[in-house]
């Protein structure tokens, strides 16, 4: 039990931390920089875009750093740090480019700040690799009290620099800053505890090769490309108004589904080392429940009554609520399908989830083109509802495929 709950409460215990921090800090953000706050706010925006990527590595580093072990734990590290730069370079150079072509028309203004929050990225970016392989490799205590502490240390210079110079450079400055600092002391803190373990039992590291490894980012590209495709959509052809509505419902979709974060956090390493990969899943199937279903069930029941305690606001909250009843919906399918696509990466069944993400995509795609110019809004509602049938169809044939082999595997049940 306590292989579970220390984890679990690490885990979590940041993801609190993380919610309370920006709940206090960013209207004190807003206060000090005034006039300056909308180009923080769209760099902080195009961060958050970028940040996406980090899903499609870390669940291969939670699974492999849980199964690295002597001399293989320092080379699996090593892969997935050059995986992580590799992949915040690309993105970074890509992003100065654009700042190149925007400051050809006449966006001079908000270049310095978008390349330094490039840079925060870059080094952000890059100490995910040593972060998810402390968590997978079961220092989840020590990651998380480390990303506590350099968070703190973010937000303390960034409020020094800003009551000097009140302007979006001094906080993203601050924040690269400390990031670089970050990034050296995670590594470091590494290469010396995994060197020291080299001596140890371990041969080389079961490995993807690079076709198994394309397949596996490529579909979960798609996945992402798809939780974003409703707000893409709806953005381009709805009033702003009504966007605005549907972002609001929205934004309650994601900030619970934020939850599975640390639930996979917990869980993946387990699921890749335990005997019995379904049982844990199980368990964090459980948690998911507790956790994200049952709030997004409640949530469901009274919508209206619950826009309008948080927004203040009865109309928003009356166009708002059959939104985010229908969200909540889809979003009790997706925390059931979590644990099977943590047991699909344990098994390495990348093509399962390319073609479930890819079905998804395409599902959406199909709702929202049928369904946006009758319905508006509601049409992305309607996507994430298709989203969470494709998913919830998998998670029943993943613990079919898992029951059926686990009673074959044991004796007198193989007839039952």
């Amino acid at each position: 039990m306590r292989r579970l709950l220390e984890p679990l409460a690490a885990n979590y215990g940041y993801a609190a931390f993380a919610a309370l921090a920006t709940l206090l800090l960013v209207p004190l953000y807003v206060r000090l920089l005034g006039p300056a706050w909308p180009a923080l706010a769209l760099c902080l925006t195009l961060q958050g875009v970028l940040f996406l990527a980090d899903g499609l590595l870390s669940p291969l580093v939670l699974r492999d750093a849980a199964r690295a072990r002597g001399a293989s734990a320092w080379m699996t590290y090593r892969r997935f740090l050059r995986a992580y730069v590799a992949c915040a370079g690309v993105l970074v150079l890509l992003g100065l480019v654009a700042t190149t072509l925007l400051r050809t028309r006449g966006g001079d203004g908000l270049v310095p700040a978008l390349r330094l929050a490039l840079l925060q990225f870059g080094l952000q970016f890059a100490n995910g690799a040593a972060i998810a392989f402390m968590i997978g490799h079961g220092r989840q205590r020590e990651a998380n009290l480390r990303l506590v502490g350099f968070a703190l240390a973010k937000h303390a210079a960034a409020l020094l620099a800003l009551l000097a110079w009140p302007v979006a450079a001094a906080y993203l400055g601050a924040f690269a800053a400390v990031g670089a600092i970050e990034f050296t002391a995670n590594h470091v803190r590494l290469r010396r505890a995994l060197r020291t373990a080299q001596a140890a039992a371990g041969g080389a590291p079961a490995v993807d090769g690079g076709r198994r490894l394309a397949l596996f980012v490529g579909g979960s590209a798609l996945g992402l490309a798809a939780a974003q495709l409703d707000r893409v959509v709806l953005a381009l052809s709805q009033p702003a108004p009504r966007y605005g509505v549907y972002y609001l419902a929205g934004s309650v979709l994601l900030s619970l589904l934020s939850l599975q974060v640390p639930a996979a956090r917990t869980f993946l390493p387990l699921i890749a080392t335990g005997e019995n990969a379904r049982a844990t899943a199980a368990a964090m199937l459980a948690v998911l429940a507790a956790t994200i279903a049952a709030p997004a069930i409640l949530v469901a029941l009274f919508p209206q009554a619950l826009l309008e305690l948080w927004l203040h606001d009865a109309a928003i909250a009356a166009e708002g609520a059959p939104v985010l009843r229908l969200l909540m919906l889809a979003l009790v399918m997706n925390a059931l399908y979590a644990p099977a696509g943590m047991l699909l990466v344990h098994a390495h069944r990348y093509g399962t989830i390319a073609a479930a993400n890819a079905i998804i995509f395409a599902a959406e795609a199909v709702v929202l083109y049928i369904a946006v110019p009758r319905a508006g809004i509601l049409a992305g509602a309607f996507a994430w509802l298709a989203c969470g049938v494709v998913q919830l169809a998998v998670a029943i044939g993943v613990w079919r495929s898992h029951i059926a082999r686990d009673r074959a595997s044991t004796p007198g049940q193989a007839l039952d």
